[in-house]
């Protein structure tokens, strides 16, 4: 890196001093001086969150794709080089950049060209004095990010560095992991609005059997008739939320998510298994011998395990009493 902060002529997008344009629609935001994040940025040397460029034209697309590709981003001081104090310490110094709208648009270019484009903030800063350019490339929502060449990059250290293919897959399996969620969120408001649905259709069902009950409370002669339509109603009620619960548990199975319902069941079970084995030892004997299980009898918990799942619950049962 060029260590000297000599004068630089326009052809290099660099100016020793003031700027003479300053008029930029491009920047997010001016500073007339430096903000206090750029004056850290400048006092503590290049590291994993700031490089420093002399000039424009160093900043490259993998300046780009090594910061998007890490979870907090970076910056790029342009108009700024490295020195150090006699102690070893690194810092940077101002060498001041020109700011304008052909400038800017180059930076934006840079990380357009990127694979997926990256998202940048450009800040003019110091702009009274000798102005520099603060380029804020954000972490990255698409990653991983390549250069037009396709080389997948990573910020680390001071430099850039090529990310090893267990980085490259560890990143492919964050992406994935973040679509997978947000498809469960969708597929949970989905539920939310098939269970809303359903509350409405059992109070419009309530209504529908109440005002046919009070028609049969003024017709003795047909209460016969009555009782069979509700016990249809509340029979065809039944089979609604049935078809409803197999909805939920296959869409459940699809995304290979947890059924709460099944694992709340089986929690119930156990606590119940437990219990009655502390009540009834001779129990745990019949089991370890291979007793047949009649999962009828164990109500609710037979509507949402299977056999097999019983059985693997009366297994845990057994363990805990061992280890009591």
């Amino acid at each position: 890196m060029d260590s000297r902060c000599g004068s630089l002529n326009k052809d290099s997008g660099a100016t020793s001093g003031p700027p003479r344009n300053t008029r930029s629609m491009s920047f997010t935001r001016k500073h007339p001086g430096l903000t206090q994040l750029t004056k850290r940025l400048l006092a503590n040397g290049e590291s994993s969150v700031v490089d420093y460029k002399k000039i424009s034209k160093g900043l490259k697309p993998d300046d780009f794709v090594s910061f998007a590709n890490t979870s907090d981003g970076g910056h790029v001081l342009v108009g700024v080089i490295e020195k150090k104090h006699k102690n070893g310490s690194q810092y940077g110094e101002i060498c001041g950049h020109l700011l304008d709208d052909q400038i800017a648009l180059g930076i934006v270019s840079k990380a357009m060209s990127c694979i997926p484009p990256v998202a940048i903030k450009l800040y003019a800063e110091n702009t009274a004095a000798d102005p520099l350019i603060r380029v804020h490339i954000l972490p990255g929502e698409n990653r991983p990010y390549s250069t037009p060449k396709g080389e997948y990059l990573i910020r680390d250290g001071s430099g850039n560095r090529a990310l090893h293919p267990a980085e490259l897959l560890q990143i492919f399996l964050d992406v994935e992991t973040r679509a997978f969620t947000l498809r469960f969120e969708q597929l949970a408001g989905k539920i939310t609005g098939s269970i809303n649905h359903l509350e409405l259709l059992l109070e419009k069902r309530i209504r529908d059997i109440a005002e046919r009950l009070g028609w049969a409370d003024s017709k003795v002669e047909d209460t016969d008739d009555t009782v069979q339509t509700v016990l249809g109603e509340v029979e065809d009620l039944g089979e609604e939320v049935d078809r409803l619960s197999e909805r939920v548990r296959a869409m459940f199975r699809q995304d290979g998510r947890e059924d709460p319902v099944r694992e709340g069941e089986k929690r119930r079970l156990l606590g119940y298994l437990v219990r009655q084995l502390k009540e009834h030892p001779e129990l745990a004997k019949k089991f370890e011998a291979g007793a047949s299980v009649d999962i009828r009898q164990f109500g609710r918990a037979a509507q949402e395990l299977n056999e097999s799942d019983i059985r693997d619950t009366i297994k845990d049962a057994l363990h805990r009493i061992e280890r009591s």
